[in-house]
C-alpha cells in the first residue's frame, strides 16, 4: 500500500502568486530528481501529486471491466487502481458491465462473478477505501 505524506512549506519573504508557484514547481523537480538518483530502479515508486499554494481537490474514479469480475480479479484491479493513483481511497467505483467476459448475461457463472465482485467492493467500503454511496453498475452500449 502506498505511503502518503503531507508536506507544508512556508513561503519565502515577498513570494506570492505565480512567483511562489514557480518556486514550488522548481522545488518539486529537485525533489523528484534527487529521489530518482537515490532510488535508482525503484524511482517510479516515488511520486509527488502536487506542490502548490493553490488548493486542488482530487476526485478519483475507476471501473471494474468485464474481464475483472470475480473475487481475485476485482481485488487485483482495485489494488492496481489505488497504486496507479498513488492513493488509498477512490471516490467512485463502477462495474462497467454486469456481465463477466465470455459468459452469458443470465448464466449462473456470471451471477456468481457479479456477486463476488460486489462483495469485494463492500469489503473496500468497510475498510474505508472507496465511497459506499458511489458504487454501482454502468451500462454502456
Amino acid at each position: 500500500m502506498p505511503r502518503i505524506k503531507q508536506v507544508l512549506v512556508k513561503a519565502g519573504e515577498g513570494l506570492s502568486g505565480d512567483d511562489l508557484e514557480r518556486e514550488l514547481f522548481s522545488a518539486r523537480k529537485l525533489i523528484e530528481k534527487a529521489s530518482a538518483e537515490k532510488l535508482g530502479g525503484k524511482a517510479e515508486e516515488f511520486y509527488i501529486c502536487t506542490l502548490s499554494s493553490r488548493v486542488i481537490a482530487h476526485k478519483y474514479a475507476s471501473k471494474i471491466s468485464p474481464y475483472e469480475l470475480g473475487t481475485e480479479r476485482t481485488r487485483a484491479a482495485c489494488e492496481g487502481v489505488l497504486q496507479r493513483l498513488a492513493t488509498d481511497y477512490v471516490d467512485l467505483v463502477l462495474i462497467h458491465w454486469p456481465g463477466a467476459s465470455r459468459k452469458k448475461l443470465n448464466s449462473v457463472q456470471n451471477s456468481i462473478k457479479r456477486m463476488e465482485t460486489w462483495k469485494v467492493l463492500e469489503e473496500y467500503h468497510r475498510q474505508g477505501r472507496c465511497d459506499p454511496k458511489s458504487t454501482g453498475f454502468v451500462l454502456l452500449g
